[in-house]
């Protein structure tokens, strides 16, 4: 059998979800003897640390630098409307160079975060012509497709869209996306060895890439400074990590001095991903008061290591976990810090639910299978491209 052609567009870097993503994706299609694999990547313009030292999650990537420029949202209209514009056609430029440098592919999978994988660049590169099946995973929706919605409707010039949660799903057909282009596979995790005899200890918050934005994270500072006045020195520490670098960003800081718990947090930052599966098999609990930002990294490793978790029904996290969660609306203190009581002192239930998270994560969100759904997608969009 002929090899399927499959060129992954998306962030190249180290330790960012995205780049994380396509490798874990690329590794177990990469597998197979039925497709060959090609990852083509640039600068995104993100101004992560990361990105700024163009430390690349693999070396096997097709790469290349084009100049960014900020998305500015000045006062003036005409300064807004000049800034826009170079933007609009700096990215054009960058679409263009994905498609010519996917050329040979029969699918083409574009994974749209921001900056130079975002909207703007997919819409170019949807306009363009084509003989490849083309798919776009939506990781996030960016500012401009929000403002400008009648864009949206570009995306159903794509042969398949895919996204992690049902709620994605819904904001896509508001946008005016077809519904039938669009398809839910959950975003996969490693589904390691565990054992359920390790110690665990201390209380972990995922941070994402910008701890301020959509986690609730003044409610989780709150609930942790209720949970010390009752506990004092038994209180677990709060170990908080995510994908901002080495330096713990200062804001973050400021609001845990406010709530007077600085000295109780242990800052880890960004970790590399066995010291993300270790800390979260290690740990007592997981807490993701989440408003709006999308959980699907975390929720793996969560599943994964059988660690209990206290979540909202936000972020595509009972999408992965199905019921298998302590509920929380997650802007009210008191209900965080009540139910973090409850789980720690009821250890068969945390048992109970590590197990029930695992048995997600075997079913579910290995890599392997986020893979066969993946691929399942292709097979549908390469069928859609050749009736064009």
């Amino acid at each position: 059998m002929r090899a399927m052609k499959i060129a992954l567009i998306g962030c190249p870097f180290r330790n960012f979800y995205s780049g994380m993503y396509i490798d874990a994706l690329r590794q177990s299609l990469g597998r197979r003897n039925d497709v060959s694999i090609d990852w083509i990547s640039a600068h995104c313009g993100c101004e992560d640390p990361i990105g700024r030292g163009r430390v690349f999650q693999s070396q096997d990537t097709t790469y290349f630098e084009m100049r960014q420029i900020k998305l500015y949202r000045s006062s003036n209209p005409i300064k807004r409307g000049i800034r826009l514009g170079l933007r609009n056609l700096l990215y054009r430029r960058h679409a263009a160079r994905y498609a010519a440098l996917s050329g040979a592919a029969e699918v083409v999978h574009f994974h749209q975060i921001a900056n130079a994988f975002g909207a703007d660049v997919v819409f170019h590169w949807l306009r363009a012509r084509s003989q490849a099946a083309r798919v776009v995973t939506v990781h996030e929706l960016d500012e401009e497709q929000l403002e400008f919605k009648v864009r949206n409707r570009t995306y159903n010039r794509a042969d398949a869209i895919i996204v992690h949660c049902e709620d994605m799903r819904r904001q896509l057909v508001e946008l005016g996306v077809k519904d039938r282009l669009i398809r839910v596979v959950l975003h996969g995790t490693a589904v390691t060895p565990l054992s359920e005899d390790a110690a665990r200890e201390g209380l972990v918050y995922y941070g994402g890439h910008f701890i301020m934005r959509g986690k609730n994270v003044q409610a989780m500072f709150e609930a942790y400074a209720l949970l010390l006045k009752r506990h004092g020195s038994q209180t677990p520490r709060l170990r908080i990590h995510g994908q901002w670098g080495s330096e713990t960003p200062p804001e973050a800081l400021q609001l845990a001095q406010r709530n007077g718990i600085e000295k109780h947090i242990d800052w880890l930052n960004t970790l590399e991903f066995e010291e993300v599966n270790q800390l979260y098999r290690q740990s007592l609990l997981a807490v993701m008061p989440y408003s709006t930002s999308f959980a699907g990294w975390p929720i793996g490793f969560v599943a994964a290591n059988a660690l209990p978790v206290i979540a909202t029904r936000r972020g595509g996290i009972p999408d992965h976990i199905g019921e298998a969660a302590s509920w929380i609306q997650g802007d009210d203190p008191k209900e965080i810090a009540d139910r973090i009581d409850e789980l720690l002192a009821d250890a068969p239930r945390r048992v109970t639910m590590g197990r029930e998270l695992r048995l997600c994560a075997e079913r579910y969100l290995d890599w392997d299978r986020v893979a066969e759904a993946t691929l399942a997608v292709y097979q549908i969009a390469r069928d859609q491209a050749r009736r064009r």
